[in-house]
């Protein structure tokens, strides 16, 4: 959501059971070590500001995008199948196959 790198949020529903990925200091309750960067903590809230505003205008921008790429796939490719529920899926996600066209491992 473009924020600075190298500051992050964890949302934790319920609680669980943690434990830190560096040893040493006591911040958030022994879960973090480290000074605060605050420019980038509140480069972040900014980023979050900024992309609920648009979040709406966003998710139809992508939707348009992924089903003209769908559509074009479907319709220039033989044997090119949609996988997954045709309406329930993310903005950004298209999902096909081809038929005769093997897997590769890497």
């Amino acid at each position: 959501m473009y924020g600075p790198k190298g500051v992050g949020a964890l949302y934790v529903r319920r609680p669980r059971s943690l434990e830190p990925i560096l040893d040493g200091g006591g911040h958030e309750r022994g879960m973090r070590s480290g000074t605060l960067a605050v420019a980038n903590i509140v480069g972040l809230g900014e980023a979050c500001d900024m992309c609920r505003a648009v979040l709406s205008e966003e998710s139809e921008r992508c939707r348009r995008m992924r089903d003209r790429l769908h559509d074009g796939l479907l319709d220039s490719i033989a044997d090119c199948n949609p996988n997954g529920h045709p309406a329930e899926r993310l903005p950004g996600n298209v999902n096909v196959s081809f038929a005769e066209v093997q897997g590769r491992r890497c």
